[in-house]
């Protein structure tokens, strides 16, 4: 009860001591994670605007989350996750970012991205997401 990120987040030691000599007998250690929900995600470039045949980066990133969010990129249409790099923030004030590269098609004209964040402090039916169209 009234956890406080900056206070409460981290490492912890519970030691058992002898008594009179203060010897330590037993310790074990405990990573506390506070809890805080991410930031909406964002996409770089704000252009999308891609030459067919050349390699193209998608990024999309959150500020914050405890623990650090997933990142998660879609093409809309498929429920399959695509392969992406992620970089995590590592602190709720921080950013992670997941960055999608494609190599677009003329095909993949007006192509559709779907990228969701989601970190244990939300609900399953919270994630955030945010949709992107490509232009080739």
């Amino acid at each position: 009860m009234n956890t406080s990120y900056s206070r409460d987040n981290g490492r912890f030691e519970c030691r058992v001591k002898a008594s009179g000599t203060g010897a330590d007998v037993h310790q074990e250690y405990y990573n506390l994670t506070v809890l805080t929900p991410p930031q909406p995600p964002f996409v770089e470039p704000v252009e999308l605007r891609a030459t067919e045949d050349e390699k193209f980066d998608l990024t999309c990133s959150s500020i914050g989350g405890s623990p650090d969010p997933t990142i998660t990129w879609y093409r809309v249409g498929s429920e399959k996750p695509l392969k992406s790099t992620v970089s995590k923030g590592g602190s709720k004030d921080l950013r992670t970012s997941s960055i999608l590269s494609i190599v677009p098609r003329r095909e993949d004209d007006g192509a559709k991205f779907r990228c969701v964040v989601w970190n244990r402090a939300m609900s399953e039916k919270d994630k955030l997401e945010t949709t992107v169209t490509l232009s080739v």
